[in-house]
């Protein structure tokens, strides 16, 4: 296939339109928050890591991005044709360049929308500002090892964002690096390792070739394991710590597999005591025993193991609109006075402890409790407190939670306008006309009045969904 013939490459937000050596991304308007084009012209500015923007402009409804593509570039979904190699050389660059982490805008990492020159160039095509269309679905952990794993095996990226597992159904050691990787840090780290191995690995390959030693190994899955691990320690100073440690960790692995179903079971059963003791037989760590709880919604077990998960179990019981539920849960002793406090703080909003509310607010520097603590407020007719979380959010720097807040607060406010409009109207209409002889007047006072106070929610409404739509882009 030619490499740059027409064809669809699809991202997170749209559609690619691969014509030739340019590449064009046609976007719906109203998922951008801009007024005017030209304040996204930012991505325009020429930088070595993206692809370089033809035009940007506007057309029935539409945003439309076109780039150019470098000759000899390819797209990244093709990297399985390569050899090892390549794969693992461009694997190495990607972490290197981490563009997730060095460049200002919302970079996807799907392969369709990176394009590479072997061995070690790559370039992203779109780039969104605050003002346009992105996902934030995965954090950045999760998005790199699904990128390599897919550079590295073919695998499709989408489905590795949620189950990198399945990329090492043969148990691979040097994948397994990948999945259990901690940190950004810690994959650029494995990342080299890799690279250098795989790279040893086809020379002695090449070597071979040109000798003609073609003896076939007839070494077991496991032996292999072990050659790869001590090769990769010769490249780094015979690390064996490490190699002890990836060893222990593929017997753990073995240990979890004799208890999984068992621990499905009383999870499904909602048995989550007994859960919690068959994970800790399986060698589950604290943290992936709390995120077997999360999906299950067990709040209680969550923070025994973690509670350091607090703030995400209440983001995710607002989001449920079962916030009554934070009413019953408990912070563990060990836990930190600050998680402590928190819950107690958690528990007055929703009990509109008002008093304890005033009094917190000078303590709290969390954006998304002020907003939590804002909305109580604002929930309980409580304007003047509000508009005081709103500023302090502004103060601090949370721009974009302040115009939120403020938004609903200016909503809210006009909805009392309207009602307040609508009362003097049925006021106005409640007249005598025999008693006064200026009803009409009167009535069409109020309705003009009704009618601004309409006019002016449908505004302030619009407003609010504007600085919604930038509060979930965070």
């Amino acid at each position: 296939m030619k490499q740059n013939a027409s064809r669809l490459l699809n991202i997170e937000v749209g559609t690619f339109e691969v014509k030739g050596q340019e590449l064009e991304l046609a976007l719906d308007r109203n998922k951008f928050l801009h007024d005017d084009i030209k304040e996204i012209d930012s991505i325009k500015k020429d930088e070595t890591s993206f692809l370089q923007i033809k035009s940007v402009s506007e057309k029935n409804g539409k945003v439309i991005l076109a780039y150019k593509i470098p000759d000899h570039y390819r797209c990244l979904k093709d990297v399985k044709l390569e050899n090892k190699a390549i794969r693992a050389s461009l694997a190495k660059k990607i972490m290197t360049q981490d563009i997730l982490n060095e460049s200002i805008y919302h970079v996807s990492l799907n392969p369709s929308n990176i394009w590479y020159y072997p061995m070690n160039h790559i370039k992203y095509a779109y780039r969104a500002t605050d003002l346009m269309p992105f996902s934030n679905k995965h954090d950045l952990l999760t998005q790199y090892k699904a990128l390599l794993l897919s550079v590295l095996t073919g695998a499709p990226y989408e489905a590795l964002l949620d189950n990198p597992e399945q990329a090492n159904q043969k148990h691979d050691v040097l994948l397994e690096q990948i999945i259990k990787a901690k940190s950004v840090s810690d994959l650029k780290k494995d990342m080299a390792g890799i690279e250098d191995f795989v790279s040893y690995q086809e020379w002695q390959n090449q070597d071979k070739k040109n000798s003609q030693a073609k003896k076939k190994l007839g070494y077991t899955v496991g032996i292999v394991a072990v050659v790869a691990l001590l090769l990769i320690g010769l490249v780094h100073k015979k690390d064996e710590r490490r190699y002890n440690a990836l060893m222990s960790s593929k017997n753990a692995e073995i240990t979890q597999v004799r208890y999984v179903n068992q621990i499905k079971t009383a999870l499904s059963k909602k048995k989550y005591k007994a859960a919690e003791g068959l994970m800790a037989k399986a060698g589950y760590s604290k943290q992936k025993i709390a995120n077997q709880f999360m999906k299950h919604h067990a709040w209680q077990y969550v923070l025994n193991n973690e509670p350091g998960m607090l703030e995400k179990v209440i983001e995710t019981i607002y989001q449920k609109g079962d916030k009554n539920d934070i009413l019953t849960l408990a912070m563990p002793n060990n836990s930190k006075s600050s998680l402590k406090t928190q819950l107690k703080l958690e528990k007055a909003m929703i009990n509109y402890k008002q008093t304890t509310l005033v009094n917190q607010m000078a303590f709290v520097s969390n954006s998304k409790i002020l907003l939590r603590m804002g909305e109580a407020f604002l929930n309980n007719n409580d304007s003047n407190d509000a508009q005081n979380v709103a500023e302090k959010l502004k103060n601090n720097g949370n721009k974009v939670e302040g115009r939120y807040l403020k938004a609903l607060i200016d909503v809210q406010n006009k909805k009392n306008d309207v009602n307040n409009a609508q009362n003097n109207l049925n006021n106005a209409n409640g007249i005598d006309g025999s008693k006064d002889k200026d009803k009409d007047n009167k009535v069409k006072q109020a309705q003009t009045d009704l009618d601004s106070a309409n006019s002016a929610l449908k505004d302030s409404q619009t407003k609010l969904d504007k600085a919604k739509k930038a509060l979930d882009k965070e």
